[in-house]
């Protein structure tokens, strides 16, 4: 056990550092391609660097079984003094607690794999909805899914649940559920397959409402939370601010003001935004109808909500499911629990008895990740153990060349994708590492 010192600087640290592999700049014209390829310093966990190395071994297998936002940290993207990623150094495992090991004694199931992907949200358009494009969904340069896609928008199809779907089922020889297949209750009746693969929008809503966090921020950062949040401006909210204008309260003129600048939205139709204190009722994914229910609040037997939650998941059978992958944005994120670990889908799918479990620190890029997980699964498939996979599948992404990517169908998918926002010509050199960046490779972690 290692005392990090203070919490509240160091999990500062730990979002910055987290943050600053996920949001790049892409604009190739203003950066150029080389300094987007530089990875981000990390000064800011120097001090605690300085800290772990001397309990560290020279190389081999490192346990990680952190407190506090310390889970919120990808460990093999920290870098040694000689410019080392720890995950070359170490073969590393993200622990909840030590408890997890003894997941190690059970038996893995024999169970075909379940795959889950690419549902259909919106049922067939059995019932029309808004059109609500202030926010959207997706990237339009990335087509990137993104972690607040619960925000008063529909979830809508991406391209990459499909090909991850597909990819994962084909290489298992069993069926692909997806559209109008892709149902609560399917998910719900799972009963320990060998693997579970799940390929569609998740959501991590942030455990404050507005009003908390106008209350707490600093007041340089009112107009940025107003702005960022203006979807939660009602009339209750400005009326609260009004009273305390009313009584002359500094803050509350001040804010008020602002208030008034963006104006109070209507009444939200979106069920799923409905504000609860429960962690696990905050975060999950998206199966077939699930815009039905957030918009028009209809249920039925076979498609429930169109939700999965993370407290839903707790209650499946996954004891002997070996892996289980959730191919989600921010599938790996949730709120924090100090000595308690990640309140989210990584915390519900161990607790549901998964002895390994695959997820994502933030928004993953479409195509470097089909490619990411095809070499996962040709590497897990030859036997080789979940964690190891994963970092030999990272390593080939940020190794491969230009030249390699040409050479096939979906390396000439990842450089079509990739010249949305960096300049690559027939001049550009084929030995070239366009994905060296951990940010297309570094958001996944294996816990377990």
């Amino acid at each position: 056990m290692l005392d990090c010192g203070l919490a509240e600087p160091l999990d500062k640290a730990v979002n910055n550092f987290r943050n600053a592999q996920a949001q790049r700049d892409f604009d190739g014209q203003n950066s150029g391609m080389r300094d987007f390829l530089k990875p981000p310093a990390t000064e800011n966990l120097a001090d605690f660097l300085n800290l772990l190395l001397p309990h560290l071994p020279v190389t081999g297998t490192c346990f990680f079984a952190p407190d506090s936002h310390l889970h919120l940290l990808p460990f093999h993207l920290l870098k040694t003094d000689d410019g080392q990623y720890f995950g070359d150094r170490y073969q590393i495992h993200y622990l909840n607690t030590a408890r997890d090991l003894l997941r190690r004694q059970i038996a893995a199931s024999t169970n075909p794999p379940l795959v889950l992907a690419d549902p259909d949200y919106d049922g067939s358009n059995v019932i029309p909805f808004p059109q609500n494009q202030d926010i959207a969904l997706t990237n339009p340069k990335l087509e990137f899914q993104v972690s607040d896609a619960a925000a008063e928008q529909r979830f809508e199809p991406l391209p990459i649940n499909k090909i991850l779907g597909e990819q994962v089922a084909a290489a298992y020889a069993v069926p692909c559920y997806s559209g109008m297949e892709a149902t609560v209750d399917r998910f719900k009746q799972v009963n320990s397959p060998r693997l579970l693969m799940i390929a569609t929008h998740g959501f991590s809503l942030p455990p404050q409402t507005l009003l908390e966090m106008l209350l707490r921020c600093p007041i340089d950062e009112e107009e940025q939370i107003i702005s960022k949040h203006q979807q939660e401006i009602t009339s209750e909210l400005r009326e609260f601010w009004q009273k305390k204008a009313d009584e002359s309260n500094e803050d509350g003129q001040r804010i008020l003001a602002i208030i008034d600048r963006y104006g109070v939205r209507p009444p939200a139709t979106d069920i799923l935004n409905t504000p609860t204190s429960d962690p696990m009722l905050r975060c999950g994914f998206a199966l077939a109808r699930a815009n039905i229910w957030r918009f028009k609040g209809v249920e039925s037997p076979l498609f429930g909500k169109g939700i999965i939650f993370a407290q839903d998941v707790m209650q499946c059978n996954l004891w002997g499911t070996e892996l289980a992958l959730i191919a989600t944005c921010v599938s790996g994120m949730g709120e924090i629990k100090n000595s308690e670990g990640v309140f989210g889908l990584r915390r519900a799918l161990a607790i549901a008895g998964a002895k390994y479990v695959i997820t994502s620190l933030w928004n993953i890029p479409t195509k470097p990740s089909a490619l990411l997980m095809e070499k996962f699964f040709e590497l897990y498939q030859s036997g080789i153990q979940p964690a190891t996979a994963l970092t030999t599948a990272q390593k080939y992404i940020r190794n491969i060349t230009l030249g390699d990517l040409k050479k096939s169908q979906l390396g000439q998918e990842v450089i079509a994708e990739l010249q949305r926002y960096m300049q690559i010509s027939d001049d550009t050199p084929n030995d070239l590492q366009p994905l060296s960046h951990p940010y297309f490779w570094g958001a996944w972690i294996c816990q377990g």
